[in-house]
């Protein structure tokens, strides 16, 4: 099984042939500035099994808020993806990337993130509506110990 994290720039692309650039959650002006900020963090995440590719399941959109800590305003994830820990691995994967010691966690309350309240409670959070919840690196890995998968940063990410 494979979790591959690569430039975001590949999916807004394909978002974009395929009619969907509406849907994406900023105008294209917006991404520009994002991907040309040297705070800014976007990445894409994309998962393969043994029974073949799910492709594009997530994006996560963040900036450096303050030093050592990454705050993330938006992260959207497949419901392809849910079950599979991947959201454990993206976080992994942006502490190691930012080198930080915290990652902020812009939470809101819906009807359609329970899976999101799910991996809070995962980490021992209490979502609060409408409030930023903080993730340690420290008590990240403690709590989540070690990921099934393998993951793969894509060429030019």
């Amino acid at each position: 099984m494979r979790l591959e994290i690569f430039c975001v720039c590949q999916f807004f692309s394909a978002c974009a042939r395929r009619g969907h650039a509406r849907r994406c959650l900023r105008a294209w002006s917006e991404w520009a500035r994002l991907l040309a900020a040297p705070d800014s963090v976007v990445i894409g995440v994309a998962y393969t099994d043994r029974y073949g590719a799910l492709g594009t399941i997530g994006v996560v959109v963040g900036k450096m808020a303050e030093p050592g800590v990454l705050s993330l305003e938006h992260w959207v994830l497949s419901c392809r993806a849910f079950s599979r820990r991947i959201e454990e691995h993206t976080l992994r994967y942006l502490f190691g990337l930012c080198g930080v010691a915290t990652i902020r966690l812009a939470y809101r309350e819906t009807e359609r993130n329970g899976p999101f309240r799910e991996l809070l409670g995962r980490l021992g959070l209490d979502p609060l509506p409408a409030h930023p919840l903080d993730v340690e690196r420290e008590h990240f890995e403690r709590v989540v110990g070690h990921l099934p998968h393998r993951d793969v940063v894509a060429e030019g990410a």
